[in-house]
């Protein structure tokens, strides 16, 4: 009697276990923004992030302890093979919009693309556009779902905001 107690005793605390350890990797769920080149150029990006940190040239990921750089370089489809992307900002909030996420993160945001041989720098503010045809901050705004993908740290949803040559307006 004592032997079977003790099995039944010892599979629950497997099962408990298994159901604990299934239940956390669920739980890493986050939603990340990313800033996309579709154009035919290597693109620069700088982001202000709101408030000061430490170091100038970092700003926290929004989860974990990680960081971003506030300026980077998002390679040409020719260059990499396909859409280069870049995230600017996470957040493990899933029902966060895009655009709010944007909002929420940086005062501004400026790209640096070349345009037949010339250097056009578009500047995003939550206020306005200058350079493009879309603003990263509007709510109207074309901003790309990603398919979840699963990563180290859990699973990521993503959205993504493309930069076209053809919504340039320099």
């Amino acid at each position: 009697m004592k032997t079977s107690a003790l099995k039944i005793t010892a599979i629950l605390l497997i099962l408990a276990v298994g159901f604990s350890a299934c239940e956390g990797e669920n739980d890493d769920e986050f939603l990340a923004i990313a800033i996309e080149n579709r154009t035919d150029s290597d693109i620069r990006v700088i982001v202000f992030p709101k408030g000061q940190y430490p170091r100038p040239s970092l700003y926290p990921m929004g989860v974990g302890s990680g960081y971003f750089q506030t300026e980077f370089t998002i390679l040409s489809p020719q260059t990499s093979g396909g859409y280069d992307r870049k995230d600017i900002r996470m957040t493990d909030d899933l029902s966060m919009r895009p655009f709010r996420l944007a909002l929420n993160t940086f005062d501004s945001i400026h790209v640096i693309a070349l345009l037949n041989e010339n250097s056009v720098v578009i500047r995003f503010t939550p206020e306005s556009v200058t350079g493009y045809s879309e603003n990263i901050f509007s709510e109207s705004s074309t901003w790309n779902l990603l398919a979840p993908h699963p990563t180290g740290a859990g699973i990521i949803h993503g959205f993504v905001f493309p930069i076209s040559k053809d919504k340039i307006t320099n």
